[in-house]
Protein backbone atom coordinates (compact mmCIF):
# COMPACT_ATOMS: atom_id res chain seq x y z
CA UNK A 1 0.00 0.00 0.00
CA UNK A 2 1.44 3.29 -0.99
CA UNK A 3 -0.16 6.87 0.79
CA UNK A 4 0.83 10.25 -0.21
CA UNK A 5 0.65 12.61 2.68
CA UNK A 6 -0.18 16.29 2.01
CA UNK A 7 1.00 18.25 5.16
CA UNK A 8 3.63 20.75 5.86
CA UNK A 9 3.54 20.47 9.63
CA UNK A 10 6.69 17.55 10.53
CA UNK A 11 5.30 16.29 13.49
CA UNK A 12 2.02 15.81 12.37
CA UNK A 13 3.45 13.46 9.05
CA UNK A 14 5.94 12.15 11.50
CA UNK A 15 2.16 10.27 14.08
CA UNK A 16 0.48 9.77 10.93
CA UNK A 17 4.12 7.56 9.05
CA UNK A 18 4.47 5.87 12.37
CA UNK A 19 0.72 4.91 12.56
CA UNK A 20 0.03 3.21 9.54
CA UNK A 21 3.26 1.42 9.26
CA UNK A 22 2.52 0.11 12.63
CA UNK A 23 -0.97 -0.99 11.33
CA UNK A 24 0.09 -2.34 8.05
CA UNK A 25 4.47 -2.62 7.97
CA UNK A 26 4.58 -3.01 4.22
CA UNK A 27 3.10 0.69 3.71
CA UNK A 28 5.00 2.95 1.70
CA UNK A 29 4.68 6.93 2.45
CA UNK A 30 5.28 9.38 0.60
CA UNK A 31 5.01 13.09 2.74
CA UNK A 32 4.84 16.52 0.82
CA UNK A 33 4.46 19.56 2.34
CA UNK A 34 3.00 21.97 -0.85
CA UNK A 35 -0.08 20.98 -2.61
CA UNK A 36 2.19 22.00 -6.35
CA UNK A 37 4.17 19.15 -5.12
CA UNK A 38 1.02 16.45 -4.94
CA UNK A 39 -0.51 16.43 -8.64
CA UNK A 40 3.54 15.12 -9.71
CA UNK A 41 3.16 12.39 -6.69
CA UNK A 42 0.04 11.81 -7.72
CA UNK A 43 0.39 11.27 -11.38
CA UNK A 44 3.50 9.21 -10.63
CA UNK A 45 3.06 6.93 -8.14
CA UNK A 46 -0.26 6.31 -8.22
CA UNK A 47 -1.06 6.35 -4.46
CA UNK A 48 -3.66 3.70 -3.25
CA UNK A 49 -4.70 6.77 -0.43
CA UNK A 50 -3.96 10.34 0.18
CA UNK A 51 -4.32 12.20 3.23
CA UNK A 52 -4.88 15.95 2.61
CA UNK A 53 -4.44 18.86 5.20
CA UNK A 54 -6.52 21.93 4.02
CA UNK A 55 -4.33 24.31 5.62
CA UNK A 56 -1.20 24.13 2.85
CA UNK A 57 1.47 27.18 2.65
CA UNK A 58 0.76 27.31 -0.91
CA UNK A 59 -3.06 26.81 -2.11
CA UNK A 60 -5.89 25.67 0.32
CA UNK A 61 -6.44 22.02 0.65
CA UNK A 62 -9.66 22.11 -1.04
CA UNK A 63 -8.34 23.82 -4.22
CA UNK A 64 -5.67 20.63 -5.02
CA UNK A 65 -8.95 18.35 -4.10
CA UNK A 66 -11.17 20.02 -6.96
CA UNK A 67 -7.55 19.29 -9.18
CA UNK A 68 -6.85 15.87 -8.55
CA UNK A 69 -10.85 14.33 -8.33
CA UNK A 70 -10.44 16.31 -12.22
CA UNK A 71 -8.23 13.34 -13.14
CA UNK A 72 -8.25 10.51 -10.32
CA UNK A 73 -10.88 8.70 -8.35
CA UNK A 74 -8.14 7.92 -5.52
CA UNK A 75 -9.30 7.75 -2.04
CA UNK A 76 -8.84 10.74 -0.11
CA UNK A 77 -8.96 11.87 3.40
CA UNK A 78 -9.04 15.21 5.02
CA UNK A 79 -6.99 16.30 8.17
CA UNK A 80 -7.49 19.82 9.24
CA UNK A 81 -8.18 21.89 11.91
CA UNK A 82 -11.17 23.13 10.21
CA UNK A 83 -14.38 21.46 12.19
CA UNK A 84 -17.10 23.78 11.35
CA UNK A 85 -19.93 22.10 9.87
CA UNK A 86 -19.61 24.28 6.56
CA UNK A 87 -15.63 23.19 6.16
CA UNK A 88 -17.09 19.25 6.10
CA UNK A 89 -19.74 19.98 3.61
CA UNK A 90 -17.76 21.71 1.48
CA UNK A 91 -15.31 19.03 1.78
CA UNK A 92 -17.14 15.90 1.31
CA UNK A 93 -19.11 18.07 -1.50
CA UNK A 94 -15.23 18.38 -3.21
CA UNK A 95 -14.98 14.82 -3.67
CA UNK A 96 -14.04 13.89 0.17
CA UNK A 97 -14.12 10.40 1.11
CA UNK A 98 -13.68 11.28 4.84
CA UNK A 99 -12.93 14.54 7.38
CA UNK A 100 -11.03 14.03 10.63
CA UNK A 101 -10.38 17.30 12.47
CA UNK A 102 -7.29 18.09 14.39
CA UNK A 103 -6.33 16.97 16.66
CA UNK A 104 -6.69 13.37 16.30
CA UNK A 105 -5.82 10.32 17.55
CA UNK A 106 -3.84 7.50 16.03
CA UNK A 107 -6.77 4.99 17.03
CA UNK A 108 -9.44 7.12 14.99
CA UNK A 109 -6.87 7.82 12.13
CA UNK A 110 -6.42 4.03 11.44
CA UNK A 111 -10.23 2.89 11.74
CA UNK A 112 -11.18 5.89 9.69
CA UNK A 113 -8.04 5.09 7.31
CA UNK A 114 -9.35 1.11 7.05
CA UNK A 115 -12.94 1.90 6.09
CA UNK A 116 -11.88 3.72 3.50
CA UNK A 117 -9.68 1.13 2.11
CA UNK A 118 -12.46 -1.38 2.91
CA UNK A 119 -14.88 -0.10 0.64
CA UNK A 120 -12.78 0.86 -2.28
CA UNK A 121 -11.37 -3.08 -2.28
CA UNK A 122 -15.02 -3.34 -1.55
CA UNK A 123 -15.52 -1.84 -5.13
CA UNK A 124 -12.91 -3.33 -7.15
CA UNK A 125 -14.75 -6.77 -6.12
CA UNK A 126 -17.89 -6.02 -7.71
CA UNK A 127 -18.54 -7.22 -11.35
CA UNK A 128 -16.73 -5.38 -13.66
CA UNK A 129 -18.73 -5.89 -16.94
CA UNK A 130 -21.81 -5.35 -18.33
CA UNK A 131 -24.20 -1.93 -18.16
CA UNK A 132 -27.39 -0.85 -16.88
CA UNK A 133 -29.25 1.85 -18.83
CA UNK A 134 -32.18 4.20 -17.40
CA UNK A 135 -33.47 6.57 -19.86
CA UNK A 136 -30.64 8.57 -21.80
CA UNK A 137 -28.28 7.18 -18.80
CA UNK A 138 -25.99 4.87 -19.09
CA UNK A 139 -23.58 3.15 -15.85
CA UNK A 140 -20.77 1.53 -17.27
CA UNK A 141 -19.10 -1.10 -15.06
CA UNK A 142 -15.89 -1.94 -17.18
CA UNK A 143 -15.26 1.60 -17.71
CA UNK A 144 -16.53 2.52 -14.02
CA UNK A 145 -18.59 5.29 -15.53
CA UNK A 146 -21.36 7.02 -15.71
CA UNK A 147 -22.48 8.87 -19.08
CA UNK A 148 -25.32 10.73 -20.27
CA UNK A 149 -25.96 10.52 -24.25
CA UNK A 150 -21.96 9.73 -23.75
CA UNK A 151 -21.25 12.93 -21.60
CA UNK A 152 -19.14 11.93 -19.00
CA UNK A 153 -20.90 12.52 -15.50
CA UNK A 154 -17.86 13.61 -13.32
CA UNK A 155 -18.13 11.29 -10.48
CA UNK A 156 -15.95 11.02 -7.33
CA UNK A 157 -15.36 7.43 -6.36
CA UNK A 158 -17.64 7.84 -3.33
CA UNK A 159 -20.80 8.67 -5.75
CA UNK A 160 -19.78 6.19 -8.02
CA UNK A 161 -19.44 3.58 -5.77
CA UNK A 162 -23.05 4.54 -4.18
CA UNK A 163 -24.32 5.14 -7.67
CA UNK A 164 -22.97 1.47 -9.20
CA UNK A 165 -23.73 -0.26 -6.33
CA UNK A 166 -27.58 0.76 -6.46
CA UNK A 167 -27.45 0.23 -10.40
CA UNK A 168 -26.43 -3.32 -9.76
CA UNK A 169 -29.69 -3.51 -8.07
CA UNK A 170 -32.06 -1.77 -9.56
CA UNK A 171 -35.51 -1.32 -8.28
CA UNK A 172 -34.64 -2.41 -5.07
CA UNK A 173 -34.67 -0.18 -2.21
CA UNK A 174 -31.46 0.43 -0.31
CA UNK A 175 -31.79 1.23 3.15
CA UNK A 176 -29.13 4.23 4.14
CA UNK A 177 -27.49 1.48 6.86
CA UNK A 178 -26.74 -0.75 3.73
CA UNK A 179 -25.74 2.42 1.41
CA UNK A 180 -23.13 3.50 4.51
CA UNK A 181 -21.52 -0.29 4.73
CA UNK A 182 -20.69 -0.48 1.43
CA UNK A 183 -19.92 3.33 0.33
CA UNK A 184 -18.07 4.19 3.38
CA UNK A 185 -17.19 1.20 5.34
CA UNK A 186 -18.94 1.98 8.39
CA UNK A 187 -22.77 2.06 9.82
CA UNK A 188 -21.50 5.03 11.92
CA UNK A 189 -21.63 7.04 9.10
CA UNK A 190 -24.53 10.32 9.46
CA UNK A 191 -27.60 9.67 7.86
CA UNK A 192 -27.20 13.33 6.51
CA UNK A 193 -24.03 12.54 4.77
CA UNK A 194 -26.03 9.79 2.48
CA UNK A 195 -28.03 12.58 1.67
CA UNK A 196 -25.54 14.71 0.83
CA UNK A 197 -24.23 12.32 -1.74
CA UNK A 198 -27.53 11.47 -3.25
CA UNK A 199 -28.08 15.31 -3.74
CA UNK A 200 -24.30 15.54 -5.17
CA UNK A 201 -24.93 12.30 -7.81
CA UNK A 202 -28.62 13.73 -9.09
CA UNK A 203 -26.85 17.02 -9.60
CA UNK A 204 -23.88 15.98 -11.00
CA UNK A 205 -26.71 13.85 -13.32
CA UNK A 206 -28.89 16.91 -14.01
CA UNK A 207 -25.68 19.44 -15.00
CA UNK A 208 -25.03 16.72 -18.04
CA UNK A 209 -28.77 17.08 -19.00
CA UNK A 210 -30.21 13.63 -17.16
CA UNK A 211 -32.74 12.87 -15.40
CA UNK A 212 -32.32 12.81 -11.54
CA UNK A 213 -35.58 11.32 -10.67
CA UNK A 214 -33.27 8.27 -12.02
CA UNK A 215 -32.34 7.87 -8.09
CA UNK A 216 -35.53 7.72 -6.55
CA UNK A 217 -36.33 8.44 -2.77
CA UNK A 218 -38.63 6.26 -0.53
CA UNK A 219 -39.31 8.37 2.48
CA UNK A 220 -38.55 6.77 5.69
CA UNK A 221 -36.93 3.62 4.01
CA UNK A 222 -34.24 5.14 1.26
CA UNK A 223 -33.30 4.85 -2.22
CA UNK A 224 -33.17 3.15 -5.34
CA UNK A 225 -32.38 2.95 -9.08
CA UNK A 226 -34.66 3.27 -11.56
CA UNK A 227 -33.89 1.46 -14.65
Amino acid sequence: MHVLIVEDTAEVVDIIDVSLKIRWPDCEVTAVSRGSMAMGVLAVNKPDLVILDLGLPDMDGLELLADMRRVSTVPVIILTSRGHEAARVRGLETGADDYIVKPFSSSELLARTQAVLRRTRASTKMQDSGQVLSGDLTVNFETKTARVNNELVPLSRLEWDVLSFMAHHPDRVMVHKELKERAWGSSLVDDSVVKMCIRRIRGKIKDVGGDPAVIVTHRGAGYSFKP
